[in-house]
């Protein structure tokens, strides 16, 4: 047996603050997101962040558009996400999942892990946009990767 995989079973609950309460995401949901997250998210992400590195545009995608796209509801977007944020934060990155906004407010909701002020979060997509992040591996094994050390630490 791999090791990624006998850490996933040894694994059961990841806590991560969310909106102020304490929210468990069980690993195994997580792991079972991964593909969505590196297949369908990620490269949607990445797409809208070289838009504004390249033209300064507007990077960021509205929840609705992600739902609609991949037939997914509000909670299964968010928790997807937040697999997303658990990578970035595991490794030191700005939250790319920081794109993916309200169409009433402009900013990313609670999906994430880091806890910044409304204008935290758009001073962050600015600094999104000066990544390449088609460089940084985010493939399905990497975002496994950042779930099980976000779980180790908790």
């Amino acid at each position: 047996m791999s090791d990624l995989k006998e850490k996933e079973e040894k694994l059961v609950i990841v806590s991560t603050q969310n909106n102020g309460k304490t929210r468990n995401n069980n690993i195994e949901r997580m792991m079972r997101d991964v593909p969505d997250v590196a297949d369908k998210i990620v490269p949607v992400l990445r797409v809208q962040a070289e838009k504004g590195n390249r033209n300064n545009d507007d990077t960021t995608i509205e929840y609705g558009v992600l739902h609609n796209a991949f037939g997914w509801g509000a909670g299964q977007t968010n928790d997807r996400l937040h697999v997303l944020s658990v990578f970035c934060t595991v490794n030191n990155l700005p939250q790319l999942n920081h794109l993916v906004v309200s169409k009433k407010t402009g900013v990313a909701g609670d999906h994430s892990t880091s806890s910044g002020s409304v204008s935290e979060r758009l001073d962050e997509q600015k600094l999104i946009a000066n990544i390449n992040w088609a460089t940084i591996d985010m493939s399905r094994e990497a975002l496994r990767l950042a779930l099980i050390k976000q779980a180790e630490f908790v």
